[in-house]
């Protein structure tokens, strides 16, 4: 399984993806908690599919954001992290 974060200027979409399918989908507003909402909301999803988050192999990121802002830094943070954990 594969999760992309897909962000926006104060939106954030989390698509889960299954073999290439999208199998859940999840939106939310990012009014300066995102930090407090990100992680919350990806288990939200990855759960709501009936599945566990050690099923998801790889997160990636797609944004819009220039990399200075700090919604950008933790969504990139929360990919690497997975990404990392998920190898080792």
């Amino acid at each position: 399984m594969k999760l992309i974060i897909e962000t926006e200027h104060q939106k954030v979409n989390l698509l889960l993806f299954n073999r290439q399918k999208i199998v859940g989908r999840f939106s939310f507003l990012e009014n300066k908690n995102l930090s407090e909402k990100l992680l919350l909301s990806i288990d939200k999803l990855i759960r709501s599919q009936g599945y566990s988050p050690e099923n998801v192999k790889k997160v990636a990121v797609k944004s819009r954001l220039p990399k200075q802002f700090l919604a950008w830094r933790i969504i990139k943070t929360v990919e690497k992290v997975w990404n990392f954990s998920i190898n080792n």
